[in-house]
Formats: C-alpha cells, sequence, structure tokens
C-alpha cells in the first residue's frame, strides 16, 4: 500500500516543498531499502520501537496491518509523534484508545471522514450513507458528539443546481436521523466545490432542517462568490458547530500556509462573527508545512491573546 499509493502521493509537486520523507521501516530490510532509495528517504529500519526512539522524523503514518495500530501507535505518541492511523473498531482497543487520551489530557471532539453525497444511483447513495453512519457509530465509541463529513467534492457540470441539491438532502436525511439517535451532530465542512458554495450550503442546511446538522467552517477555504471569511460565519451563524483554523497568504506558486494571526485573514472580523454567532465550541488549528511545530505554537499564542478565557 505505501509503495502503490502513499510514497507516490508524497512525490506530487504541491507536497515536495511541504513534506520530506524521511524514513522507511518495513520488518524486511531489503523492501524499506529499496523503497528508501527510490523516494530519498535517508533512514531505513527495520526494527519499529528502534525507529521510533530514534528517528528524526516528526510524524509518522502507519501503514502495518491494523491490529498493530493500537500498539504502534501508543508508542509513538509517548515518543512525541503525529501518528496517522486508522484505529481498530475492536471494544478493547477503542477502550484503550481513549484511556491512553485520558491520560495524556486529551479527548475526541469529533470524527471526521472524507464522503461525496452527490451520488445519483441507489447503489452509491445507499453506500455513502452506509459509510456515514459507521462514522456516526466510531464517534459515540470515541466519546465524540460530532462527526465532520464533507458534502460533496466537484460540481456535476451536467446537473442542475436542483438535482445537486436533491442528491445530497437524499444523501443527508437518513445520515441525520442516525445521528439525532445516536446523539450525534453532523456538520459539514466547506471543502470542495460543493462546500465552496455558502448559498448551496445553506440551501442544503435549510432544506434538510435539522438542528442536528450544521456546518464545520475551514477558514482556508473561500466562499466561491469571493464573500471573506466573515461574511461567511456570519451566513452560517448558530449553524456552526466546529471550526477548522487555517491562515495563508497568497505567493506566485499560490497559498502558503502561516501560522493564525499571520496570514491574510481578518480575524478580528472573524471572531466578532463567531461571537455573534454564540460559538462555543472548540478552536481546532489545521496547519501544514515543513515547520507545522512552529506554526502550532505561533498560533496557540496568538489564540491565547486574542480569543476570551
Amino acid at each position: 500500500m505505501s509503495i502503490r499509493d502513499y510514497f507516490p502521493a508524497l512525490d506530487q509537486p504541491q507536497l515536495r516543498d511541504r513534506v520530506e520523507l524521511v524514513a522507511v521501516c518495513d520488518v524486511v530490510v531489503d523492501r524499506a531499502k529499496s523503497a528508501a532509495e527510490r523516494y530519498g528517504a535517508r533512514e531505513v529500519w527495520s526494527d519499529f520501537d528502534a525507529m521510533v526512539a530514534q528517528t528524526s522524523a516528526e510524524a509518522l503514518v502507519l501503514l502495518t496491518p491494523i491490529p498493530y495500530h493500537f500498539a504502534q501507535g501508543s508508542a509513538a505518541i509517548k515518543a512525541g509523534k503525529h501518528v496517522y492511523v486508522r484505529v481498530d473498531s475492536s471494544d478493547e482497543e477503542i477502550a484503550r484508545t481513549k484511556e491512553l487520551l485520558a491520560g495524556l489530557g486529551l479527548a475526541v471532539s469529533g470524527v471526521s471522514s472524507k464522503t461525496d453525497f452527490l451520488q445519483f444511483d441507489e447503489a452509491g447513495r445507499q453506500a455513502m450513507i452506509a459509510h456515514s453512519k459507521a462514522t456516526v457509530d466510531l464517534s459515540v465509541r470515541l466519546g465524540a458528539d460530532h462527526a465532520t463529513l464533507w458534502p460533496g467534492e466537484l460540481i456535476e457540470p451536467d446537473r442542475s443546481r436542483q438535482e445537486m441539491l436533491d442528491a445530497i438532502v437524499a444523501c443527508l436525511r437518513p445520515i441525520v436521523a442516525y445521528g439525532a439517535e445516536k446523539g450525534v451532530r453532523i456538520r459539514l465542512e466547506n471543502h470542495g466545490d460543493i462546500g465552496r458554495n455558502t448559498d448551496l450550503m445553506v440551501d442544503i442546511l435549510e432544506t434538510v432542517d435539522s438542528p442536528w446538522l450544521g456546518i464545520t467552517l475551514h477558514t482556508a477555504r473561500a466562499d466561491s462568490t469571493g464573500r471573506d471569511m466573515a461574511e461567511v460565519a456570519r451566513i452560517y451563524g448558530s449553524r456552526i458547530f466546529h471550526l477548522h483554523l487555517n491562515d495563508t497568504i497568497e505567493t506566485p506558486s499560490g497559498p502558503e500556509c502561516r501560522a493564525v494571526g499571520e496570514g491574510s485573514l481578518d480575524w478580528s472580523a472573524i471572531f466578532q462573527a463567531l461571537a455573534e454567532a454564540g460559538y462555543d465550541g472548540y478552536y481546532n488549528v489545521e496547519l501544514g508545512g515543513s515547520n507545522v511545530d512552529e506554526l502550532i505554537s505561533k498560533s496557540l499564542a496568538y489564540l491565547m491573546r486574542v480569543l476570551p478565557r
């Protein structure tokens, strides 16, 4: 999987300057050496524990068999590494995950899953509904009361606006009803063509018309009509359930990530809009880049200064 999917993805132009493949670990050391040579990693390991203790990598992606993920992920977290990992679905592993997080003073604020509700056939619709319900179930088991889903990635040029609205709502209604039954609110993130179309997103919310459906507002996802993020926040108002804070500046090569408060966004106006909406949820900082730890530290310091305690 790593050679087929993950390593080639890291070699894409948009990631080359943001992500460095530092190390490869495989119980078959020749396979690790081959991958390292092919994709430019400078460290080769065949012992996972030794790698976690000694590697200079800041984050680990676990692509080992799922039954190993809890133990390996726990070891990596305790070693101060960021970890990308799938959570095993057994009750024992879920309980141990919650225990580990509690010991670190952490809790799961929500579970997120990439979804696409622009499904125009029944089989695709039912598959997306089942996937989303499984995300709700995982939220419950991890003690989270929110699940974030994506509305749809691309606008369908050969479909009318009403057809797209109907398709998304047909998926969402049973998912939102299931979330309400389980005590989990559904948050649509403003990702993709659909998510950046604020007018269409409002129509989705109003058509489903449920207090269990709202928005995860990602501040770097510009509105497709040119509205600034403070205006978008005012439009969504009390329907904002969660925040993903991200700041950028425009460069000749495209948007470049900055610490919150150091980019181009008018945070004073955004926070004022959130205050007017009565927002009292999490302020989640979502950043990327090679200096992510520095960006997070600066973002935290800024938020501690400007947000009411």
